[in-house]
């Protein structure tokens, strides 16, 4: 079994920590707000708002993607609660933390950011494939 490389957080820089800390961030600000209106939350989403967040550090082009996509259907279905009249201003203000989530990840540093551990992960590939 191949051991999958690994790109190291300490080296990315701030800009781009900072954009990958904001899909986390958004999901706590979420979790949060469901509590204390609710006093539940879904575990669905709290499973979710894990697997976005590891997605989104793993540097990967699929989590990338998931992230973005999750976001996506996250926002769009807090503007649809807003609309129907359930605590508008706050879904409106989760919708906009998931819509600058997602939009973090393509901003032009993290894109370079994906795009090194890709290539990275490809050069592990191949000096294995020699070395064997």
């Amino acid at each position: 079994m191949r051991q999958a490389s690994r790109y190291p957080l300490n080296e990315l820089p701030k800009e781009v920590l900072i954009c990958l800390a904001l899909t986390p961030l958004a999901w706590a600000f979420y979790l949060v707000s469901e509590i204390m209106l609710s006093g539940t939350i879904s575990l669905v989403q709290l499973g979710m708002a894990g697997l976005c967040s590891l997605a989104a550090f793993s540097l990967r082009g699929w989590g990338r993607w998931l992230c973005v996509a999750y976001d996506a259907l996250m926002a769009g279905a807090l503007v649809f609660q807003a609309s129907q009249g359930q605590f508008p201003s706050l879904a409106l203000l989760q919708g906009a933390a998931f819509v600058i989530a997602g939009g973090a990840v393509f901003w032009p540093a993290t894109s370079r950011a994906y795009r090194q551990a890709a290539d990275q992960a490809d050069a592990g590939v191949v000096q294995g494939a020699t070395k064997g």
